[in-house]
């Protein structure tokens, strides 16, 4: 691997940064994407799928412009070259650097886990929803083993005992 030029390295070390704080934007949003879900508050989610929508958007610009920097450069865009990239800084350099490459893996991370947490409390809110709507409707023998006149659902009606054998 031939030793990367400082400029590359500063517009790779720029880049990763401002992927960094993308990330971070993307993790409040996500918060305050839970908050609003728990509150039922629709018009603040719907302001906020707006603005994850623009996050990810940029998120996706920055990461292709590293990649593509690399690539310029006759790197491999992948983490393992990057990791050799920053070996030929010096030592200090190396160790920011590798701080900073881990600090937007784990807000990767955490945001990630945020986003499975909103989507389960989303899917809950469906079930919950169409349920209501099932009563609402008065089509409740989903519900239950009984129906509103207190008599068993046919649904759920089985013999008690096996049919004769010949």
């Amino acid at each position: 691997m031939n030793t990367p030029d400082m400029e590359f390295i500063k517009q790779l070390m720029n880049g990763i940064q401002q992927e960094l704080q993308l990330f971070q934007q993307l993790e409040q949003a996500l918060t305050a994407e839970r908050s609003a879900l728990e509150q039922r508050a629709n018009e603040a989610l719907t302001e906020l799928l707006k603005q994850k929508e623009s996050i990810l958007s940029q998120i996706e610009a920055q990461v292709r412009f590293r990649l593509q920097l690399m690539i310029k450069n006759d790197y491999l865009a992948d983490e393992q070259v990057l990791g050799s990239i920053f070996n030929h800084l010096q030592p200090k350099q190396n160790k920011l650097a590798l701080q900073l490459w881990n600090n937007v893996k784990s807000t990767i991370e955490v945001c990630h886990k945020k986003n499975e947490v909103n989507a389960r409390i989303t899917h809950r809110s469906q079930i919950d929803n169409t349920k209501m709507i099932d009563i609402l409707r008065g089509s409740t023998d989903k519900t239950g083993l009984y129906n509103p006149a207190g008599q068993q659902n046919t649904k759920y009606a089985q013999q008690t005992r096996p049919a004769a054998t010949v």
